[in-house]
């Protein structure tokens, strides 16, 4: 396998030990594959992920991969058709709106440009706010949170969306609220695609607080990796 520097906008290359770092605190994602054994006796969480057509990739695949190793994921869409996404990748739903358990501990939705058609969908709006009313944790990344409170879910929340978005949410009776991530109760949302790891770990951590003491190092991996990718952010740029 042939190796190749890697440098991202505003930083030079990243050295061969730099990117172990990154690698090794990656792999702390990893170490939280121990704690299945442990959720074996547990209740089996479930989470609710909406699909659509043109939805932004990235704002699923990011909590899709943190939260993925602890519960059962629904993929959701209106029928089992494969949905292509607004990079052309296909993504092959596995449960129906009918077919969605009816308690989720995590409702989500993603953002993306085809979030217009299902804000006027009456369908996938009784949907939400129908298994929203009960979610445990109702989230979403980017401009999902539009969708949220089309839906009626973000009315007397404060929340975030991509920046040429948040401008909406009063309309749907949310405060706009500064910050990478708005935790408000149990809404969180996400202001950008990249956040949707981010947003996966500090859902996960919140839920992680009322298991039992015994998944509790479970809960403090995802605490060090959001404490290393905010430490990431905040690095000055390499020249």
């Amino acid at each position: 396998m042939q190796c190749v520097s890697t440098k991202t906008k505003g930083e030079g290359t990243i050295k061969r030990r730099d990117f172990g770092k990154q690698i090794a605190t990656a792999g702390l994602a990893t170490a939280v594959l121990g704690a299945r054994k442990g959720l074996a006796d547990e209740k089996q969480i479930q989470i609710g992920m909406l699909l659509y057509p043109q939805l932004t990739l990235l704002d699923l695949i990011g909590p899709q991969t943190v939260l993925s190793a602890h519960a059962k994921i629904h993929l959701i869409w209106k029928t089992r058709d494969l949905i292509r996404t607004d990079s052309g990748v296909g993504i092959q739903p596995d449960a129906t709106l009918s077919e969605c358990p009816k308690d989720l501990d995590v409702l989500f939705v993603p953002g993306g440009p085809g979030m217009i058609p299902v804000m006027k969908d009456p369908e996938v709006l009784a949907f939400l706010a129908d298994r929203g009313a009960r979610a445990k944790y109702v989230t979403s990344v980017c401009t999902g949170s539009i969708v949220l409170g089309a839906a009626g879910l973000l009315r007397g929340y404060k929340a975030s969306s991509h920046w040429a978005f948040t401008g909406l949410l009063p309309l749907f009776g949310a405060e706009i609220a500064e910050g990478r991530v708005v935790t408000d109760r149990n809404r969180i949302t996400g202001a950008a695609s990249p956040l949707g790891l981010i947003s996966g770990s500090y859902c996960w951590r919140s839920y992680a607080e009322t298991m039992p003491r015994r998944l509790l190092s479970l809960r403090w991996n995802m605490i060090l990796i959001h404490r290393s990718m905010r430490d990431r952010r905040r690095a000055p740029a390499r020249h």
